[in-house]
């Protein structure tokens, strides 16, 4: 565990898939959610807060 600033312990952060600098291009998906949770936030939204993504 570390230590915060305020004397508080946080557990580490996990490894990452990708290292910095080789991550895909594209859309990314988080590897812990099933493909088609992307397109039920999408249909979720309407036009003027998909037009705020980037592409």
């Amino acid at each position: 565990m570390t230590s915060g600033g305020d004397g508080t312990s946080h557990p580490p952060f996990p490894p990452r898939m990708f290292a910095v600098g080789d991550e895909p291009l594209g859309i990314r998906v988080t590897p812990y959610q099933k493909p088609s949770a992307i397109t039920k936030i999408l249909n979720a939204l309407t036009g003027d807060e998909v037009e705020v993504i980037p592409n």
